[in-house]
């Protein structure tokens, strides 16, 4: 086939085989996580104290989750020395949704209700961690406050969408044989995490092919080519 009659084309993908950002990567933050049916957070190998069946017990033993659940925090600041912790919770309908503080009625999706919401555990950091990303710090201002809260809720936020499996990739695929309709992968790179393409990184890989001209196509065959390059020249 000669070149004027190659065509090429993006395909927007799923990654069937994300990696866990809470296990496979270095976070400024920690996950303590209690579920009896999931395995959720950072492993205990991570937090090395409290596991999950020593968690279990001292929750079934403890008088009232309220006591454990302080228990637990005491725990996290005399021996892993968290200097800012949160609870978490869980939403688990379908699909898991973890979330910094409780589910009110307005945050949980139409027609669902608290039932589904239960007390999960704690991300809390150290100084250590934090050092490890501003080795200059010293002591807390309120404008580093605001960038632990802003880490942490990032987190989260890539920990739900890993949960999900909104996490996705692109593929270039070349057509290979025009009559059977037979295209080949020529190149392809996974782990963007969330839908918004505009922000997930993915248009820092693509934007050299969109400019070529070759036809970018989402998750469900839309052809979303005009929608990128607004979004690209947006950011120009």
């Amino acid at each position: 086939m000669s070149d004027k009659f190659t065509k090429k084309r993006i395909r927007l993908v799923r990654d069937e085989s994300p990696g866990d950002p809470r296990n496979d990567w270095d976070n400024a933050t920690r996950m303590y996580c209690l579920h009896r049916q999931y395995s959720l957070g950072d492993s205990d190998k991570v937090l090395g104290f409290a596991g999950k069946e020593t968690g279990i017990r001292m929750r079934d033993t403890t008088e009232g989750p309220r006591s454990f659940w302080q228990d637990i925090e005491r725990m996290l600041t005399k021996d892993q020395k968290a200097v800012t912790i949160l609870p978490l919770y869980l939403y688990d309908h379908s699909s898991l949704t973890v979330k910094i503080d409780d589910f009110g009625s307005a945050s949980l999706p139409q027609g669902h209700c608290q039932f589904d919401t239960m007390r999960l555990g704690f991300i809390y950091t150290t100084w250590d961690l934090i050092r490890k990303c501003h080795p200059d710090w010293k002591r807390f201002s309120p404008q580093r406050i605001n960038w632990v809260r802003s880490n942490m809720d990032k987190d989260v936020e890539m920990y739900n969408q890993y949960l999900n499996n909104d996490v996705w990739g692109f593929e270039v695929e070349e057509l290979v044989c025009e009559k059977c309709g037979t295209w080949e992968c020529i190149d392809s790179c996974y782990g963007f995490y969330g839908s918004d393409w505009g922000a997930n990184g993915v248009l820092d890989f693509i934007d050299e092919y969109i400019a070529q001209g070759i036809k970018l196509y989402g998750p469900d065959g839309d052809d979303i080519t005009p929608k990128m390059k607004e979004t690209t020249n947006g950011c120009n």
